[in-house]
């Protein structure tokens, strides 16, 4: 008995050592890939050391049998070491070939649900889907497969040197164990698949409809002031929580002014310095280009001030009354800054909707929509993500699932979603229909009722609901495309509670004809805009944004046709700055009859967006971008210039070629962040004239890093070396450790003209 259980425990414990040496190997190969992409190895989250665990595992299998590969009886005698081990190493790297798809997968999947994942984990089916094609993602596999040989190498050479004579001794041709193995590995992987990418936090619970609807406060004044700082706002039971605000609430206050009659909006920047500069957009507004909320021009630095004038002026006559709204606009940081709080309402009146006596006064309610994810002390915290970014909360106006209490008569409801990703589908919980009387731009043609009524990001509708009839009823105002999330909070947005008391209703019955479409002439040019991915960023006709570069050049006084094209597997929110458009077609057929005069469209899959946009009134450079906040900070944006009626040609530069800057700032030092921290970041550019002094900025994520003064420059073009300062450093590092690649802008100034050139540096 004594000599059958050594044998056993002789034989096990060859196994376990085999699996020792595997898991060694699956982890060491994985560290070795991970330090090679730029990855952290010493993750700060518990979110991504699982990531790491759950991606050792799944190695764990592969590792394994390529040991056992390497352990396998030979007819030659005496195959040698560095031919087991090397056929250890090939064995391993082309099982890890096809198994690259699983982790990009899975990595897809982490990264877009780390803020949304519901208890269940279950995830949209838009999020889970692959954001990569066939091709990269095989390109993929075989570059980790190579990065994979030289240390599967070694690691087996080790392993098998201690291995080769101890499973002589240790019966391993027992097939029932070497399988058993196998499948207990392969269990374990199955196991960590299943359970470790669900990464996200549910935000705390919080009874439903028990707060009341908060209605922002409301400012009518030609001059209006808006302060943005750090404010806490008491959302969630228990802590307040930190946000960024416009004066102070969340929403903003709701500014509602009469079209035609200019207002000034003076805004101030409090916030913490190390938000940066900001840029407001009032979307939906026609206005020159420096009140417009440039996304890198004309901005608000901290303690800074800026005052936005907008001429309620449309092809020389008064805008269309219309529900608008502002939030910030800075480039690459937008999602974040209105994640963190920075939106507001701006609804336009005109004597043609007073006419119509629609529902007014406390029965006209602005309702904001927006989804956002707590932590446990009840905060937001930001984390980019460049498929976007989803939260398990709806807010309406800035409280959770709130209730508001309604009269049995007509109200009319402007709806806004803000969300940076998530679309939302309203409908009536008693399946009453929504009455529909105006889009983004204004009032439609004619009133369409409707069963539901999709919104995209930053897309608004109009509508008028009667509760007539329903006296002592309770209607919930529901998300019909909660696709995931837990339960109740994304499918119930917010609860109208019906008075038992008779009221009067003073506005009259919806009209069956309500505001004309305004004229377009016909288009002179068409442009093609497709919001597509490339090289692994969300771009515009294969290019990412570029603050120096311009698309299009449009004349004042023509209609040009437009067409918006989806090639990739997520939706787009694609909005153009300026004008107004008039849907032509969808996919090739009529445009619906709610959609028909609008400046953010919503473009499926595969689908194809037609219309005409008639350029009236302001000169300058304007964007159009995605308003899936994500894609536009990640490069989906890009600008157009509208061009006086006389001018048909691209502007000429300011002076002579030889006294103005270079129009693009060449880069000349590596863009590896360590180099650029060891000897500075090389560039060159063009001289303006001799003696001008030359000032050059580096921001990282809206932070200066560092600065370079030159003077007595001849003419021509001059190298100059930006070093970072020791400030900067200081505020690199916590962006460093949280990052492999950082976004980064040069400016550079002389002369009284200023360049921008935008790159990537990586760790």
């Amino acid at each position: 008995m004594q000599g059958l259980r050594g044998r056993t425990e002789a034989g096990w414990s060859g196994e376990a050592a085999i699996y020792l040496f595997a898991a060694l190997l699956a982890f060491g190969t994985l560290a070795w890939m991970e330090a090679l992409h730029a990855n952290v190895l010493v993750v700060e989250s518990a979110a991504d050391s699982s990531h790491f665990v759950r991606d050792g595992l799944m190695l764990l299998p592969l590792a394994l049998a390529a040991t056992l590969w390497g352990l396998r009886p030979h007819r030659r005698r005496g195959p040698g070491l560095p031919r087991a081990a090397a056929a250890t190493a090939t064995a391993f790297a082309g099982l890890l070939t096809p198994a690259a798809a699983a982790h990009i997968a899975l990595h897809n999947a982490d990264e877009t649900a780390v803020a949304h994942a519901g208890p269940g984990g279950a995830i949209a089916p838009e999020l889970a889907e692959e954001s990569h094609g066939l091709a990269s993602t095989l390109l993929h596999g075989v570059t980790d497969a190579m990065l994979a040989l030289p240390v599967a190498f070694l690691l087996s050479l080790a392993a098998l040197a201690l291995l080769r004579r101890r499973h002589e001794r240790a019966a391993l041709p027992a097939a029932p164990r070497r399988r058993l193995l196998l499948t207990a590995s392969t269990l374990v992987v199955a196991g960590a698949a299943a359970v470790v990418p669900v990464s996200g936090a549910v935000s705390p619970d919080y009874p439903k409809f028990a707060a009341p609807l908060f209605i922002p406060p409301v400012l009518t004044g030609q001059n209006i002031d808006l302060t943005m700082a750090e404010t806490q706002q008491q959302i969630l039971p228990g802590e307040t929580t930190k946000m960024w605000t416009y004066n102070g609430s969340f929403p903003g206050p709701t500014i509602r002014r009469p079209t035609g009659v200019p207002t000034n909006v003076t805004i101030t920047n409090n916030l913490p310095e190390s938000a940066g500069s900001m840029s407001t957009h009032h979307h939906g507004a026609q206005t020159t280009e420096d009140s417009d909320g440039q996304p890198s021009d004309y901005l608000i630095p901290p303690g800074a001030s800026k005052t936005y004038t907008y001429p309620a002026v449309d092809s020389g006559g008064a805008e269309r009354a219309a529900p608008q709204w502002y939030h910030d606009h800075r480039d690459m940081v937008t999602g974040r800054n209105v994640w963190m709080g920075l939106a507001g309402m701006f609804i336009y009146d005109d004597p043609f909707e007073e006419s119509l006596n629609l529902p007014k006064g406390e029965y006209d309610v602005p309702l904001m929509v927006a989804d956002r994810q707590f932590d446990a002390g009840n905060q937001i915290p930001y984390t980019f993500l460049e498929n976007g970014v989803f939260g398990d909360v709806i807010l309406v106006n800035g409280v959770p699932q709130p209730f508001h209490d309604v009269g049995a008569r007509r109200y009319r409801f402007r709806l806004y979603n803000i969300s940076n990703k998530r679309d939302l589908r309203f409908r009536l919980s008693n399946g009453q229909s929504i009455t529909q009387i105006g889009t983004d731009s204004g009032l439609l043609p004619e009133p369409v009722s409707r069963d539901s009524i999709l919104l995209g990001p930053a897309e608004r509708a109009d509508v008028v609901i009667d509760f007539a009839g329903h006296r002592g009823e309770t209607i919930v105002l529901e998300n019909a495309d909660a696709a995931f999330g837990p339960g109740e909070r994304d499918a119930e947005v917010m609860q109208f509670r019906v008075s038992n008391e008779e009221v009067t209703d003073t506005s009259s019955p919806v009209p069956a004809a309500l505001r004309p479409l305004p004229p377009t002439g016909p288009p002179v040019v068409t442009r093609t805009w497709n919001f597509d991915r490339t090289d692994q960023k969300w771009t515009i006709n294969g290019k990412s944004f570029d603050p120096n570069r311009v698309d299009a050049q449009p004349t004042l006084g023509t209609t040009e046709r437009w067409v918006f094209r989806n090639p990739t597997s997520q939706p787009h929110q694609v909005h153009v700055h300026l004008n107004d458009q008039k849907l032509v077609s969808r996919n090739g057929q009529p445009p619906p009859a709610y959609e028909r005069l609008k400046e953010v469209w919503h473009v499926d899959p595969g689908e194809e967006v037609v219309v005409d946009i008639p350029f009236s009134d302001y000169t300058g450079k304007f964007v159009i971008h995605c308003h899936v906040l994500e894609h536009e900070d990640d490069g989906m944006m890009t600008q157009f210039r509208t061009l006086p009626a006389s001018r048909h040609h691209s502007p000429p530069p300011s002076g002579s070629a030889k006294d103005t800057l270079s129009r693009k700032i060449r880069i000349l030092s590596s863009k590896r962040l360590r180099r650029i921290l060891r000897r500075g970041l090389r560039f060159e550019a063009a001289a303006p004239v001799n003696g001008a002094t030359l000032r050059a900025t580096m921001k990282v994520r809206g932070r200066t890093v560092g600065s370079v003064r030159r003077t007595r420059l001849s003419r021509g073009r001059v190298k100059v070396t930006l070093r970072v300062s020791r400030r900067g450093r200081a505020r690199l590092r916590p962006l460093v450790r949280k990052r492999r690649r950082l976004r980064t802008v040069l400016k550079v100034r002389a002369g009284g003209e200023t360049r921008r050139a935008r790159f990537t540096i990586r760790r």
